[in-house]
């Protein structure tokens, strides 16, 4: 006589509804976690320009401090126009964020063009770390902007 008996838990193929709720939560966590690398697109507009560097500096010289700062950061700088260098930046050779960076003599933006593997999606969305970046290019443009006004 063969024994029927079967371990606990054990349903010929079907999953107990313990292990349904355990392997759901688990796959919701994991979807959560995919969705914490991606973050609204950060764009600078209009960032206040010092009084004191407006007045110490003219248009190509803002421009310099600019691409300086912007090479400090690791970013590659073309100059589409007078006021408006465009940036680039390869991140382990697999990512490239291209962003625009337009100056007049009260304010800067920093506004992204295009990405490259950084899962930029239509809704505004992008990975973190193109975020990271673009802040410290911020601070850094900010921190040149200071020193060159004292």
């Amino acid at each position: 006589m063969l024994n029927r008996h079967r371990p606990k838990g054990c349903y010929s193929g079907a999953i107990s509804v313990g292990a349904f709720r355990r392997l759901a939560v688990v796959a919701a966590m994991g979807i959560l976690l995919a969705a914490c690398r991606q973050e609204m697109v950060y764009e600078v507009k209009d960032r206040p320009i010092p009084a004191a560097a407006q007045k110490a500096l003219d248009g190509p010289q803002m421009e310099r401090l600019i691409i300086q700062a912007a090479m400090a950061k690791n970013w590659r700088v073309d100059v589409v126009k007078p006021g408006h260098p465009r940036a680039t930046l390869h991140i382990r050779d697999k990512h490239t964020a291209v962003s625009d960076i337009r100056f007049q003599a009260q304010s800067y933006s920093i506004l992204l063009n295009s990405s490259n593997n950084l899962k930029q999606d239509y809704s505004g969305h992008i990975h973190r770390s193109y975020n990271r970046v673009v802040r410290a290019l911020e601070d850094e443009i900010d921190r040149s902007l200071y020193r060159a006004s004292y």
